[in-house]
C-alpha cells in the first residue's frame, strides 16, 4: 500500500462540484505546512515535526462540510484508486499551494490565538439565576 498521495492525484476527483476535493486538499496541505512550522518552533532538542493529514482525514472534512456520510465519500476515493490511509502531500508542482516558510508570531505565542488554541478553547458557562 502506498503511504503518500500527491495533491495532483486528486485534481479530477469531485464530490459536490468540479475541483472541490482538490481545492480543499490544497488548503489542508498549506495549513499542515503552517502547523508544522508552529510545532517545530515549540519543539525541543531540534526534533523534526511534520503535521500531515491522511486521506481519511480529508474525507472527514469533506463529510462535515457536505453533510454526507464519510463512507459514501470514501467510495469515491476507493473507486479512484486512492488509498485511504495514505498521507496527503504536494510534490511541489501545485501552484495553488502557497509556499509556507513562516507563520505569524502570534500563533507561536502561548497566549496567542492559533489553530490549537481555537480548537480546544471552550467558553465558560456562568450560571444564571
Amino acid at each position: 500500500m502506498r503511504n503518500t498521495v500527491y495533491l495532483h492525484e486528486l485534481r479530477n476527483l469531485s464530490i459536490t462540484f468540479p475541483g472541490d476535493v482538490y481545492s480543499l486538499a490544497a488548503w489542508i496541505v498549506a495549513s499542515d505546512r503552517a502547523r508544522s512550522i508552529q510545532e517545530q518552533a515549540k519543539a525541543q532538542y531540534n526534533s523534526i515535526v511534520r503535521v500531515m493529514t491522511s486521506i481519511n482525514g480529508l474525507i472527514g472534512y469533506i463529510a462535515s462540510m457536505t453533510d454526507t456520510h464519510s463512507d459514501d465519500i470514501a467510495k469515491h476515493f476507493i473507486d479512484a484508486g486512492i488509498p485511504l490511509g495514505a498521507t496527503l502531500e504536494t510534490d511541489g508542482n501545485d501552484p495553488e499551494v502557497p509556499v509556507v516558510t513562516s507563520v505569524k508570531t502570534a500563533l507561536l505565542h502561548e497566549d496567542g490565538i492559533g489553530m490549537r488554541k481555537a480548537r480546544v478553547w471552550k467558553p465558560s458557562r456562568k450560571k444564571t439565576e
